[in-house]
């Protein structure tokens, strides 16, 4: 398939690539959950200030005990005017969601009509407009995307509960029961719907493939550029295609045509390596290898994965 940069045609790819890079950075979200427990899962009962003056010397045993009994951690100090610990959760909520909203717009971008590479699952009789019978509309990637912006709002609301007066007040402190919660209902919403969105994408390869040949061949300029650099150099040869290559553009002819035609490329080449050149099957690079590594990695570390 196409691979993009800038919102432009760059270099062919493979579906499992771009995939395989999702994964990890769910992988790594994962991570942070499993990482964030010892700072986040923590109680306290020391007193109005945290110096369990009103305990005495017991103070912290008697916290231990409590806490045990909650099933909490003990923290290393008062965190009552510390919210830091809100505010990671708030930001970790985020990037879950934000990474899963960056998933569902990008699988929206490749569903639009002109694109056409992906498509949420559809079932006959589901409506996608009133007024348009032919409407087949991505509603759970837009429904992922909104939710993610609203859960991103929310994490900024919730920093603001670091601001404490000194040792502790109530004027920011209820923020976080509002937006904590709130992130955590949409959140469980979010994962539900990308969770319907994965299971059911149909994915159209001869779709994928048709559309690296939207720019008649230009996609594969940079292995063009390589091979004749190797003849000439690869300054040379890059002045070389840049001139050919913006020339098929502008008038809108096959790269193929315009390399053969041009007399400073086609001395070098014959038809059948400008071909081999031109096939986006033969450039994907090491995409195969490193899903095949993606996944034994993902795998393994799932396997020590425990209830978070």
């Amino acid at each position: 398939m196409v691979g993009r940069t800038h919102g432009q045609h760059a270099l062919p790819l493979t579906f499992g690539f771009k995939v395989s890079v999702w994964v990890r950075e769910v992988r790594r979200n994962i991570e942070r959950l499993k990482e964030c427990r010892s700072r986040l899962l923590v109680g306290q009962l020391a007193g109005g200030v945290g110096t369990f003056a009103s305990f005495g010397e017991k103070g912290p045993e008697i916290q231990s005990l409590v806490m045990k009994e909650l099933g909490l951690l003990i923290p290393d100090i008062c965190w009552h005017s510390s919210r830091d610990r809100v505010g990671e959760l708030g930001c970790l909520l985020t990037l879950i969601a934000n990474t899963f909203g960056k998933i569902a717009y990008e699988l929206y971008l490749l569903q639009k009509t002109d694109v056409m590479e992906v498509e949420e699952r559809f079932t006959y009789g589901k409506i996608g407009s009133s007024t348009m019978p032919h409407k087949r509309n991505p509603r759970l990637c837009e429904g992922i995307i909104s939710l993610a912006k609203l859960i991103k709002g929310s994490a900024l609301t919730t920093l603001e509960s670091m601001w404490v007066d000194h040792e502790r007040d109530a004027k920011f402190m209820g923020i976080e029961w509002v937006t904590i919660s709130e992130s955590l209902i949409m959140l469980s919403g979010l994962l539900d719907q990308a969770k319907h969105l994965f299971e059911g994408l149909q994915v159209n390869e001869e779709k994928m493939f048709a559309n690296t040949g939207i720019l008649k061949g230009l996609i594969l300029s940079e292995r063009v550029m390589l091979a004749l650099g190797k003849k000439i150099g690869r300054q040379s040869a890059h002045e070389i295609v840049y001139r050919i290559s913006m020339e098929a553009f502008e008038k809108g002819i096959d790269f193929k045509k315009a390399l053969l035609e041009d007399k400073e490329f086609s001395r070098y080449f014959e038809e059948s390596e400008v071909d081999e050149m031109l096939d986006p099957r033969k450039y994907v690079g090491l995409s195969g290898q490193i899903v095949d590594e993606v996944l034994a990695m993902t795998e393994k570390e799932r396997g020590t994965d425990k209830a978070l």
